[in-house]
């Protein structure tokens, strides 16, 4: 929906809506290219580790409180833990198969880490 322009839109570039964390076998070569500090003007924050309003230690569907916000503000030692995997730290398992939108998605559970990567974490702190 767009109140600014006439027509129908038929591509709305990534750089606009840039959802953080997609797996590269799912998304365009024009997504994969994007420098995401430099070139994307909107961060899209869907999934459950790139919320940057979601607390490590809070419940995953609470709302925040005065003290999470307060915390959000003034706390720079939270941007350490943004991102963290709540995972065990057991060895990795086999590939991670899904269905996206009907693409198959393999994930490389050797390559996974606690950390989402540094840019990504940057476009997460940035929101603060």
């Amino acid at each position: 929906y767009c109140a600014f322009f006439e027509g129908r839109w038929t591509h709305l570039h990534a750089k606009y809506n840039y959802q953080l964390m997609l797996p590269n076998d799912y998304v365009s070569q024009a997504h994969r290219d994007l420098d995401v500090l430099r070139d994307v003007a909107v961060a899209h924050y869907s999934g459950p580790r790139v919320k940057p309003w979601k607390m490590v230690q809070a419940a995953r569907d609470s709302d925040l409180g005065e003290a999470e916000v307060e915390r959000l503000l003034y706390d720079d030692s939270l941007r350490a833990c943004m991102g963290g995997n709540s995972s065990s730290s057991a060895p990795p398992g086999p590939p991670r198969e899904r269905v996206m939108d009907g693409v198959l998605i393999v994930e490389d559970q050797s390559k996974a880490s606690g950390q989402l990567p540094d840019n990504i974490q940057a476009v997460m702190w940035e929101w603060v």
